[in-house]
């Protein structure tokens, strides 16, 4: 487990991600579109409510523990989209967005240059999967 990348997307400036990819500034901020290839797109927010710029992060047994981090909430789920999936060999395009939590995400800016078969977002407690409007029997 690399503990410098994990921190660095924990800490990084949102000005940082612009570079990975195709940035568009809105009237909300940016919006990152990241081109792997994939027929995937993984979406991951930026922004956050409160924030540290020094995060605890330690290894617990053979688990990562990260205390102090009010920012993991997406930033957690911007690493896991942007480091984790890449490592265990999983291609998905990227989409970083900012002010998810003021109800004004860039998302809405967004004009897919392509058609995906599926879209997630690492941006929930648990372990449960939320489908919104596509729910059915089968996957419940």
């Amino acid at each position: 487990m690399n503990f410098r990348g994990l921190k660095r997307r924990l800490t990084a400036p949102i000005e940082d991600f612009r570079r990975l990819g195709d940035t568009v500034d809105t009237e909300h901020g940016p919006l990152t579109w990241i081109d792997r290839g994939g027929d995937v797109l993984a979406v991951a927010h930026l922004d956050y409510v409160l924030w540290n710029p020094k995060p605890k992060i330690t290894r617990q047994y053979e688990n990562v523990k990260i205390r102090k981090c009010p920012q993991l909430d997406d930033r957690l789920g911007a690493w896991m989209v942007l480091d984790v999936l890449p490592r265990a060999g999983i291609r998905c395009d990227v989409l970083l967005t900012d002010s998810e939590e003021l109800g004004k995400s860039t998302a809405q800016f967004f004009q897919p240059p392509k058609q995906y078969n599926w879209l997630m977002q690492f941006d929930r407690a648990g372990s449960d999967a939320v489908m919104y409007d596509y729910e059915d029997d089968d996957s419940e």
